[in-house]
């Protein structure tokens, strides 16, 4: 990045080389050449990144109803703090009471029908049981008498066929250990019946609206007289967040994302805070990246800063300003980012002129920089040390030059 902008600064130079080189050439006779300075100076040096997002709750939910029956009551307002399961509001329920009236008198109905039926079956089962002893009796009877020709084979093969009547008469009757039972088709009409009324009566219940989460009203939808399934704009009836920790989820670009870490710090400001600034802290960084919004190509990483200062007079739903601090660099000498230049045997130099307003050429070392400013370090240096920013390349070690003011 520092090579870009000394590339930049390079490209700005060369529009003034013509006039320098003329200075240069007056300075041969005895006239200096005008230079701008700024001063080398000692510090904390950050590199920090900028973004903007808009603040949320670290809880927030969407409370909304698919009953279309009439909103009768509205108990809370926008701001109100909620705990979980207060009620925010009340449908009518005079449809829905009576649905669930009629579907509890369905399942008590077709309950006593089943009862009955299955005394009845009992019943059958029981002289189906008698009738099949009675017509083993008789088979056997039968048989003995055949065997000693006093009946005829026709006598024998009706008391058989009345026999595999018997039996199929009890095979016919649905029992478990000798107890009337009833079909699957008759235990799924139960059931349903059942699963109808346990619909009804958890609809009827959901005419009750209430809080699934602990924390502030910030939006209410709700209009008494409207149908709670028709909001304006299908919007939810209560937004319900928790404002006791607010965070921003801001979007990293692709160039910088390698230098945001878990944990850094983050300072926070709004327009609402009238330039004051509030600690926060990144939480958590995206695995995965995604396409930039609005369409213009690249992808950014969604990063999670949450706030942890005081945060009194911030609100959910407002725009705020982070600026995230990727790196720091104590008790350094920094200087403009333009004082940074390269010889002609590629050693990084900077232009320092002494109170004789002679030129030096000194080369240094960088280290960490931001968008204005970049760490330097080599023998010599002093802080309040004039430097030349956008230095020409035909200065020269003893040049003199002029400090434009």
């Amino acid at each position: 990045m520092r090579k870009k902008k000394i590339i930049i600064i390079g490209a700005i130079a060369v529009c003034v080389v013509a006039g320098a080189g003329t200075a240069a050439i007056r300075a041969g006779k005895n006239q200096a050449v005008l230079v701008t300075t700024a001063l080398l100076e000692k510090g904390d040096l950050q590199e920090t990144l900028r973004l903007s997002a808009v603040l949320e709750g670290t809880d927030s939910t969407e409370v909304a109803s698919s009953l279309h029956s009439e909103v009768t009551q509205v108990l809370v307002k926008e701001g109100d703090y909620v705990e979980k399961g207060q009620l925010l509001a009340v449908l009518d329920e005079t449809d829905l009471a009576q649905k669930v009236e009629s579907v509890n008198g369905n399942v008590k109905l077709i309950e006593n029908q089943q009862k009955e039926l299955l005394e009845e079956r009992q019943r059958d089962y029981e002289k189906a049981m008698q009738d099949l002893e009675k017509a083993e009796s008789d088979y056997a009877t039968a048989q003995e008498l055949f065997m000693s020709q006093a009946i005829s084979r026709t006598e024998l093969e009706d008391a058989e066929r009345t026999l595999s009547d018997a039996k199929r008469n009890l095979e016919a009757i649905p029992v478990e250990n000798g107890k009337a039972v009833l079909q699957a088709s008759e235990k799924q009409s139960l059931t349903n019946a059942k699963l109808d009324a346990a619909m009804q009566a958890e609809q009827l219940q959901d005419c009750n609206i209430i809080a699934p989460i602990s924390g502030t009203v910030t939006r209410v939808n709700a209009k008494v007289g409207r149908f709670a399934d028709d909001t304006e704009d299908q919007a939810p009836l209560f937004i319900i967040e928790n404002m006791e920790k607010l965070q921003m989820e801001v979007s990293v670009g692709e160039a910088d994302i390698g230098k945001v870490e878990v944990g850094q710090s983050v300072e926070v400001t709004a327009d609402i805070l009238n330039g004051k600034t509030v600690s926060a802290v990144v939480e958590r960084i995206s695995p995965t990246g995604e396409e930039k919004q609005g369409g213009t190509g690249g992808r950014v990483i969604p990063v999670l800063i949450s706030l942890d200062g005081d945060k009194d007079r911030l609100m959910a739903g407002i725009t705020a300003k982070a600026t995230i601090l990727l790196a720091e660099e104590k008790d350094v000498f920094y200087v403009p980012i333009e004082a940074i230049s390269e010889n002609a045997a590629g050693e990084t130099v900077i232009y320092t002129v002494d109170e004789n307003n002679t030129v030096h050429i000194l080369p240094v070392a960088t280290g960490m920089e931001n968008e204005f400013y970049i760490a330097v370090s080599a023998e010599g240096l002093t802080e309040g040390m004039q430097v030349i920013t956008f230095p020409d390349p035909s200065l020269q070690e003893g040049t003199i030059v002029q400090v434009q003011q």
